[in-house]
Order: structure tokens, then C-alpha cells, then sequence
């Protein structure tokens, strides 16, 4: 049994620190997708091409992700460069932002098909084990607005005012 105090969070489901789907959906949009072999899927190419931009960041270097992530997670790697931080992120550990898979195969779909999902670390970090991140780390990922959910971070979009 695990009690939980009001600080801790609202979700009471299996990877309960991340937002759940139907909040993404509201907040990002739906979109047409077909499965491909794995856990790929393919997706409306106009929600693509008015959702997911390529854009240069600091730490990473150009990165493929939901535009609503470019300015949060820029300033986030910024932030860990400019207090000589940087190294708490491996740029050869970078498992991008915007992939369009199924969590499992035959799952339901990823946060990364909408490009709300940033896999840093991962190498130490696989999905489903205890984290390793550096807490300095969550903590600056916490204050621009993302969530934990295990090897990955993703955007609270209730952090953020979207343009319609």
C-alpha cells in the first residue's frame, strides 16, 4: 500500500507523474495515424507540418520537436550551460523528441508522437527501471513546466498558454 500526500501526484494510474492522453489530446490536438511494423505509427502529415518544427538548442543541437517545446526546453539547457551543468546531459544519449511510436506495440501511443517527450539519458535511464537523473536535472525540467515520467520528461500543457 503506498499513501500519497497533496504534494505528490494526481494521477492514480501507472505512470501517474505524466499527463494523461486525453489532456495532450485537448491541449495539442488529435490527429489521423496508421500503424507501421513495431510500435510505429505514421501521422496526418498537416498535423505535422503545423505541429513539429526542427530547431537548434543548447546541449543537444538541432532537435526535431512539437514547437510548444523549443522555448521551455531551450531555456532549460541554457539555464544547465550557463551554470556549468552541461554535463548532466549527454548529447550521445539523446534519444529525440518527436517519434511517432506506440509506447509498447499495441499500446497506446506515445507522448513522442506529438513531440512532448524528451529522452535524455536514456542509456542510464531505460523506461521502466528507477531513475538516475541528476536532481539538479528534474528540478529545472520541473520549473519550466515539465513532468516526470520515468526516462523522460514531458510538457505539462497546463504550464502554457497555446495559440489556438
Amino acid at each position: 500500500m503506498r499513501f500519497r500526500t497533496p504534494n505528490e501526484t494526481t494521477w492514480m494510474r501507472h505512470g501517474d507523474a505524466v499527463v494523461p492522453q486525453v489532456f495532450i489530446k485537448l491541449a495539442f490536438g488529435e490527429f489521423t495515424y496508421r500503424d507501421l511494423p513495431g510500435r510505429a505509427v505514421e501521422i496526418d502529415p498537416a498535423w505535422v507540418e503545423e505541429n513539429i518544427v526542427t530547431a537548434s538548442v543548447p546541449l543537444l543541437g538541432e532537435i526535431r520537436c512539437n514547437r510548444a517545446m523549443i522555448d521551455p526546453l531551450t531555456m532549460v539547457l541554457g539555464d544547465l550551460a550557463a551554470m556549468n551543468l552541461g554535463h548532466l546531459v549527454d548529447p550521445a544519449a539523446f534519444a529525440g523528441c518527436w517519434v511517432p511510436r506506440r509506447i509498447a506495440e499495441g499500446g497506446s501511443l506515445s507522448k513522442h508522437t506529438w513531440g512532448l517527450a524528451v529522452d535524455v539519458n536514456i542509456g542510464t535511464n531505460p523506461r521502466g527501471s528507477f531513475s538516475t537523473q541528476d536532481p539538479r536535472l528534474v528540478d529545472l525540467m520541473r520549473s519550466a513546466g515539465f513532468t516526470w515520467g520515468g526516462s523522460w520528461l514531458v510538457p505539462d500543457p497546463g504550464h502554457y498558454e497555446l495559440d489556438p
